[in-house]
């Protein structure tokens, strides 16, 4: 029978999370919210410090009978929702609805789904952060006072459907001012001077543009004005007086082909995932390396992956594989290399075959280290 009892949001965590903590732990999902202000009513005392009136959401009655169950068998309940403000106040409500004790009732969190940092959440279990449950609450309180109580104006003044929101309206606003401005806007005149100016010695003129007189920038309005400084430039003789350096930034093509060599290594490595022909580990491995060599955004997203955590991560922090890791590179590199060992008829290169085999099988079994997934 389960120890402990851990509650997530979501369902789909459940799983990932149970294999973590092995046997002794009870994962369940409170499936989002389970509490909520009426949707019939504001549900807010507003004479009395705007106390909110939660009931339980339709539909959820039998998922809290089923967590209260749960929970007087366990010996403590993990509260693992989301790890802000939303999750803060999930954990509250469920720990209102379950009635909850509190010597037996621990609140967790993790930002990603890997073994490390699940078991390091137990070990950091807190109690419930009340600043941002309140938080939540008000933000909760401000969306249902500003809509339940400008909307029906809106109905009643403007047109039936409208809504108003804390957010919504506040962006509207915006979005009306700056359309205003728009329409707003007078067109004004203006005129650009370009001069191509010749080189002796060189192919390719000198494209220079006229920005005012001496160190003053001067705006040309009209085209008189554009006559008149024409007529002031012509048959003059023109000097560069400073020349400034720069470098421009152009995109290097060899990162361009790291990730290019990066994604195809990726592609093939998720495809080995699902076909065990293929081996999964070196293709992610040789990805790594180009996307470290290609591009740091694209290095950090690809260890973010979950492809990288479930195959790469222990070997890259501890250099250990699992045993089933292991096997799934050596097995089929070897079969490959047998094929070329008998379609080979030279013996110096038969026996090089053998020798890469064995080296392969020593390599991975004394320098690699061999974990097992624990079960808690």
């Amino acid at each position: 029978m389960a120890k402990y009892l851990v509650i997530v949001e979501s369902p789909a965590k459940v799983k990932t999370v149970k294999k973590y903590l092995g046997a002794n732990y009870e994962v369940a999902a409170s499936m989002g919210h389970v509490r909520d202000l009426p949707k019939s009513r504001l549900g807010i005392d507003v004479e009395h410090d705007f106390e909110p009136k939660y009931i339980t959401i339709r539909g959820k009655g039998e998922l809290l009978a089923s967590l209260r169950k749960a929970a007087k068998k366990a010996d403590k309940v993990y509260l693992a929702t989301d790890p802000d403000r939303e999750g803060e106040a999930i954990s509250w409500h469920l720990s209102i609805a379950l009635n909850l004790d509190e010597n037996k009732m621990r609140r967790i969190t993790f930002n990603e789904i890997t073994k490390s940092a699940v078991k390091a959440s137990i070990k950091q279990a807190r109690d419930i952060d009340m600043n941002l449950v309140d938080e939540q609450q008000a933000r909760r309180c401000l969306d249902r006072m500003v809509g339940y109580e400008i909307s029906p104006l809106l109905w009643k003044k403007i047109k039936r459907g409208l809504s108003a929101g804390r957010v919504q309206s506040v962006a509207l606003r915006i979005i009306g001012d700056r359309e205003d401005e728009i329409n707003a806007f007078i067109p004004k005149e203006y005129w650009t001077l370009e001069a191509d100016l010749k080189i002796p010695g060189e192919k390719k003129p000198l494209v220079a543009k006229f920005h005012g007189k001496g160190s003053e920038k001067m705006a040309v309005e009209t085209k008189e004005q554009l006559d008149e400084i024409l007529k002031g430039l012509e048959n003059e003789t023109f000097t560069v007086s400073e020349v400034k350096k720069g470098e421009r930034m152009r995109k290097n093509p060899l990162k361009m082909l790291w990730l290019a060599a990066a994604f195809l290594c990726l592609g093939i490595g998720a495809v080995g995932v699902i076909l065990p022909i293929l081996p999964t580990t070196p293709f992610l491995l040789v990805a790594s390396f180009c996307f470290a060599r290609g591009s740091e955004r694209f290095h950090k997203w690809f260890m973010g992956t979950k492809l990288y955590k479930n195959h790469l991560d222990s070997f890259v922090k501890e250099r250990a594989m699992t045993l089933k890791t292991k096997l799934c590179i050596l097995l089929p590199a070897s079969a490959m290399l047998m094929c070329a060992f008998f379609m080979m008829s030279n013996l110096p290169g038969r026996i090089f075959i053998l020798l890469l085999i064995l080296f392969k099988y020593v390599y991975f079994f004394t320098k690699i280290k061999t974990i097992r997934i624990e079960a808690a």
